[in-house]
């Protein structure tokens, strides 16, 4: 995904088959699959990082960003006419609340930061590719110069991003998504399945989910998995 990761888990079966591939796979979608459109974990950790309508959690900054897309198309629907590098400068303006953000966590503000972006994007592709013809030289080298400041906007906010921004996941008491209580549901559906037909999984992965379900019962143990691995677990 753009702005966030991907939720992801690694693992090593040394000793496992392909079956055993497939069904740790086929577990682990389970386990990893997020509410459609939320793109995060939908618990209340995560409060900060989602919008509610209708009882539905939606992503907030996939949403807000849509809808500052919608906003900047609008604007670029009106009669008032300005240069390329003018509407690059309005665009480029929006964008600031995004830098701004990466410290300022209010919610309130992530929205109309997120708004602002997905209108300033909108502002600074039409100026890059729209402004100017690109049939000559002169007019098609700004073009490019726009649309190199758009990637090196892009690359220096993620940069930034990933050495600033704070994964509610990192100091979570209740584990790490997605072996935690917000999980357990599933977890313990998975191991209601196994106990009723072996086949769906193989002993070692339900011995592994059993301990990680005592693990999130026992309030006084907290788990902090960055990455799961299966090492070795057929060996006898």
């Amino acid at each position: 995904m753009l702005w966030h990761p991907t939720p992801r888990v690694e693992i090593r079966l040394p000793r496992g088959g392909p079956d055993d591939r497939k069904a740790a796979v086929s577990i682990l979608n389970q386990l990893t699959r997020l509410v459609p459109f939320a793109h995060h974990p939908s618990c209340r950790y995560y409060h900060n990082h989602l919008i509610h309508i209708a009882g539905h959690p939606f992503c907030l900054g996939c949403f807000s960003v849509s809808l500052g897309i919608c906003v900047g198309l609008l604007l670029l629907s009106s009669p008032v006419e300005v240069l390329p590098e003018e509407l690059f400068a309005i665009g480029l303006a929006a964008y600031v609340p995004t830098l701004a953000q990466i410290w300022y966590q209010r919610y309130v503000f992530k929205i109309v930061s997120r708004l602002c972006l997905g209108t300033g994007l909108v502002l600074m592709f039409s100026a890059a590719f729209f402004g100017y013809s690109w049939f000559s030289a002169l007019s098609a080298g700004f073009n490019l110069l726009l649309i190199g400041c758009i990637a090196g906007l892009f690359v220096f906010t993620k940069r930034l991003r990933a050495r600033h921004m704070e994964d509610p996941c990192q100091r979570c008491p209740e584990g790490r998504f997605p072996f935690c209580r917000w999980r357990l549901p599933v977890i313990r559906s998975l191991l209601r399945q196994q106990a009723e037909d072996p086949a769906t999984m193989p002993d070692y992965l339900a011995d592994f989910l059993r301990a990680v379900e005592g693990q999130l019962l026992d309030e006084q143990c907290h788990v902090h998995p960055t990455r799961v691995e299966f090492l070795d677990l057929t060996s006898d």
